[in-house]
């Protein structure tokens, strides 16, 4: 019997899941970018909310935790 060209239901389920995931972590990115760019300017409190935002999205994010680190 051949298998069907028709994407399963639970398939679907999982491509959706992919996708937010690749969602979180563009704007987990675009946070710390964010973060960068307030740190550059001095502004600690504003990169700290911005580093913790991206740790939210994506709690394996590398550089958010060592940025958050050297703030303390």
């Amino acid at each position: 019997m051949a298998a069907s060209a028709t994407p399963q239901p639970e398939v679907e389920f999982f491509a959706k899941f992919g996708e937010k995931q690749a969602h979180n972590v563009k704007l987990a990115d675009t946070h710390y970018l964010l973060g960068l760019a307030h740190l550059g300017k001095g502004e600690k409190e504003k990169a700290r909310a911005e580093f913790n935002k991206t740790l939210e999205l994506n709690i394996n994010h590398l550089w958010a935790p060592v940025r958050l680190s050297e703030l303390n």
